[in-house]
């Protein structure tokens, strides 16, 4: 079910839901700064409510917090050559090379993707 800035995943099997919260539908906004900490817990309450769920503390029972940093460079391919030059610690992650313009590596605990976002865009546009 997915719901605005809300996305929930039941795992029957296991008697979890997982709730998703894309903070930059939830504040309508590019980027999310440490002083929005108050209007984003304001938002999630608000839009829990109207899911019907009553609203508890988002950090009861908090397992995983997943974040995501957008760095905006004319250097993208400088950090990919340097990414692959990389320390141990990135050569010991798995790398999925599907596209030319970015680059994926992942484990079970860490994943980077590099890639070039306006170019994505524009494709992504052009196919609606």
């Amino acid at each position: 079910m997915n719901y605005k800035a809300l996305r929930f995943a039941y795992y029957s099997s296991y008697r979890v839901l997982h709730i998703r919260v894309e903070l930059n539908k939830l504040l309508n906004k590019d980027i999310i700064v440490d002083s929005d900490y108050n209007e984003v817990i304001k938002q999630y309450q608000k839009q829990f409510y109207e899911v019907g769920f009553k609203y508890v503390d988002p950090l009861d029972k908090l397992n995983r917090i997943d974040y995501k940093q957008d760095i905006i460079t004319p250097n993208i391919d400088l950090y990919i050559k340097l990414l692959k030059k990389g320390t141990d610690d990135y050569r010991s992650l798995n790398q999925n090379k599907t596209y030319d313009t970015s680059i994926y590596y992942n484990s079970k605990s860490k994943n980077y993707n590099i890639y070039n976002k306006i170019y994505f865009n524009r494709i992504e546009k052009m196919c609606q």
